[in-house]
């Protein structure tokens, strides 16, 4: 493996870095639509909020075969599964 490092702010000056990722980004997401479509995500965007709404709610979405599995396994260690749950 290698990484490479370089400073963006170096070569461009200071913030061109991020204000040409900053007008790509809204190039990318104020293009047309998909039909049936509501907004264009960029990577990780559908995660954060995700995330938020589930940190604001106190909850979390599950896939059902996933729950299962998880019962399955509490009950083969002996664990009751809703002392795991806070």
């Amino acid at each position: 493996h290698g990484i490479i490092l370089i400073d963006a702010n170096a070569i461009l000056g200071e913030g061109v870095f991020q204000e040409k990722m900053d007008m790509a980004c809204d190039e990318i997401t104020s293009s047309p639509k998909a039909k049936g479509s509501e907004r264009i995500y960029m990577p990780g965007e559908m995660e954060m909020d995700i995330y938020a709404k589930n940190d604001a709610s106190g909850t979390f979405d599950m896939p059902d075969d996933l729950f299962e599995n998880i019962e399955k396994l509490a009950k083969q260690f002996e664990m009751n599964l809703s002392d795991c749950i806070a």
